[in-house]
């Protein structure tokens, strides 16, 4: 998906100290480490999928990953409170890189609700197409 891409902003859980933190990486720090051996299904990493489009001639130029670190990890689909707390900030942050790259963005006259499918507590109906 990231093969020959001019950018990518990327969004994901990442390791810090502090739960809710919203942090930022850039190309060169995501390919700074060596990989390490592959043992979850999360594998390969992006520093590996990053490193081998290079190695082809095929990775973005600039890739920026915007990072919230969670309180914990383990298996469940609900966003902690500190997770929730930190999206306006993650949503800003990414809304800041897209205009440092140049891509013009416009709020919606009517935003739409979010689709938060991992948290329904009922079938939804089937959404139109």
């Amino acid at each position: 998906y990231l093969a020959d891409l001019r950018a990518a902003i990327i969004v994901d859980s990442v390791k810090g100290e502090k739960p809710g933190e919203v942090r930022i990486f850039r190309l060169p720090e995501l390919v700074a480490h060596r990989p390490a051996p592959r043992l979850s299904p999360h594998d390969p990493g992006l520093s590996d999928c990053l490193l081998t489009l290079d190695l082809a001639g095929r990775a973005p130029a600039e890739v920026t990953l915007v990072g919230i670190v969670p309180e914990a990890v383990e298996s469940g689909t609900e966003l902690s409170q500190s997770v929730r707390d930190a999206l306006p900030i993650a949503v800003r942050t990414v809304l800041a890189e897209l205009d440092r790259l140049g891509v013009s963005i416009e709020e919606r006259a009517s935003p739409t609700e979010p689709d938060i499918w991992w948290e329904r507590k009922e079938p939804a109906e089937p959404r139109a197409r």
